[in-house]
């Protein structure tokens, strides 16, 4: 009899993997269709960020620039709250890129553009690693062996561009915000993007993860420097303070820091200029 039960539940999880559905999903006020193909579905994740999107976006006029798309889970709370607002995503992985392009079809989102590429410092095609057994691997990293003690199950290899090698293609008169996630590849997204910083201000979302420990030389280097560039572009660091699904505030910090708290990874890195307009949720 459990031998029977287990067969058809083995049975049911794997013809889940094999067949196309659609959910519906309410994000802040919008009633959003997410298609469920071959198993991948866009998740609502990281709720927190609805809440801080509804302060931020009312600071700033712009374009939505979402580096490191994945599945779309920034799209969807992006249009949940904003759903005017032009979004430009970046994605290298193929699978990923696809799926998206469903997701934004399906729910007949308007100005989104999917470039099937990641942002770089120079034009040519990496592996991206993937250290989960998954083609959509939300944790696969541009930086080879950015995760040592973590085995790869697969490398994709995806084509890179330098943003000034592209940008003359897409169609956008004022970037207003960056979110980069990009799973240790943060420091060569925004060397691409510094003259975008500093001809349009933007205001940024940024996940860093964390160093752990002095002696991770690699992370923490990196880590400085990139600190160093915002630094001279007149940006400031703001901690996002959440508590589960709630956000809760931003908090400044001179720096990131040596810590291995996944909690304490997300930031709102703010134009000087634009710092005096958000002493509501500081």
């Amino acid at each position: 009899m459990l031998k029977r039960m287990l067969g058809k539940l083995i049975g049911k999880i794997k013809l889940q993997n094999h067949i196309n559905f659609s959910k519906v999903i309410k994000v802040h006020d919008q009633v959003i269709e997410v298609p469920v193909i071959l198993g991948l579905s866009c998740d609502l994740t990281e709720i927190w960020m609805i809440g801080l999107l509804k302060h931020l976006l009312k600071q700033k006029e712009g374009a939505f620039f979402d580096i490191g798309v994945n599945l779309g889970q920034t799209l969807i709370k992006l249009k949940g709250v904003d759903a005017a607002r032009r979004y430009i995503g970046f994605e290298p992985n193929p699978t990923c890129v696809f799926y998206v392009q469903q997701l934004i079809q399906k729910n007949k989102f308007e100005d989104c553009t999917i470039l099937p590429v990641g942002l770089f410092t120079e034009n040519k095609v990496i592996f991206l690693e993937c250290i989960n057994d998954t083609e959509v691997d939300s944790a696969a990293s541009l930086i080879k062996n950015f995760r040592p003690d973590h085995a790869v199950y697969h490398r994709i290899p995806v084509p890179v561009f330098r943003f000034q090698s592209m940008s003359d293609a897409l169609d956008f008169d004022k970037v207003g915000f960056v979110k980069i996630d990009v799973e240790g590849a943060e420091l060569e997204v925004v060397k691409s993007l510094c003259e975008l910083f500093e001809a349009h201000r933007p205001i940024t979302l940024l996940e860093v993860l964390p160093v752990y420990s002095s002696g991770n030389v690699m992370r923490k280097e990196r880590q400085e420097e990139l600190e160093g560039i915002f630094n001279e572009l007149n940006y400031s660091f703001f901690r996002v303070i959440k508590h589960g699904d709630e956000f809760i505030g931003l908090k400044k910090i001179e720096n990131i820091g040596v810590h291995s708290d996944l909690n304490q990874c997300d930031f709102v890195v703010l134009p000087n200029e634009l710092i005096a307009g958000i002493q509501d949720i500081v």
